[in-house]
C-alpha cells in the first residue's frame, strides 16, 4: 500500500476514538495524525480543530466552504461583515483568517491592519481571496500584512491546502519562539 495515497483518503472514525479535545470540533475524517513522526508527509499533518474565521459575503458560497473546510477537520465561522468578525475576534480565539478583499462594506485591509496591531493576535494568519485581482490588490495585500493571497474562483482544495500550510508555518514558527 502506498503511504502518501492511503493518507489522503478520508477514514471514518472508530466509534470510541475522538482526538479532538475541542467539542466545537466537527466530527473525525482526516487521519493525518496517524502518520509517523519523520514521515515524507510531515509536512500533510493537519491542525485537527484549528479554528478559521472567514469574512465573505457571498452567503451560498461561504456556507459550501465552511462544509468543506468542516469536513477536513476544522472549526469554522463565517461572517459577512468585518464589524461582526471584529466581535469574534474579541470573543474567541482563531488559528487563521479567510477574507474577501472585495467584500462590499468592508475595508479588509483596515480590519487587518487591526489585527497585526494587537499583539494579542497579531501572529494569526491572514488570507486574502479576491475575484478579478490587479496586480495592485495582490501587493497591496501582502504590504497590509496578508500571508497569502488565492484568486477566486479557486478549487476548495486548494484553499485548503494553502490554510493547512499557513496553520504548519504558524504552528512552526510558534515552536521555535518557545511557545
Amino acid at each position: 500500500v502506498n503511504p502518501v495515497s492511503s493518507a489522503k483518503i478520508p477514514i471514518a472514525p472508530a466509534a470510541n476514538q475522538n482526538a479532538a479535545t475541542n467539542s466545537d470540533a466537527p466530527p473525525r475524517s482526516r487521519r493525518l495524525d496517524d502518520l509517523p513522526p519523520n514521515s515524507q508527509l510531515e509536512s500533510s499533518r493537519v491542525p485537527f480543530g484549528a479554528r478559521v474565521l472567514v469574512i465573505d459575503s457571498e452567503g451560498a458560497a461561504g456556507d459550501d466552504l465552511k462544509a468543506v473546510l468542516s469536513e477536513m477537520g476544522l472549526i469554522v465561522d463565517i461572517v459577512a461583515t468585518t464589524l461582526a468578525a471584529d466581535a469574534l475576534v474579541a470573543a474567541h480565539k482563531f488559528d487563521a483568517v479567510v477574507l474577501d478583499l472585495r467584500a462590499p462594506d468592508c475595508d479588509m485591509r483596515a480590519f487587518v491592519g487591526k489585527v497585526r496591531a494587537d499583539a494579542r493576535i497579531a501572529d494569526i494568519p491572514v488570507l486574502f481571496l479576491s475575484s478579478k485581482p490587479t496586480s495592485r490588490d495582490v501587493v497591496d495585500a501582502f504590504a497590509t500584512g496578508g500571508d497569502d493571497f488565492l484568486p477566486k474562483p479557486f478549487r476548495t482544495t486548494e484553499l485548503a491546502a494553502r490554510i493547512f500550510g499557513l496553520l504548519r508555518r504558524a504552528s512552526l514558527a510558534r515552536s521555535a519562539a518557545g511557545g
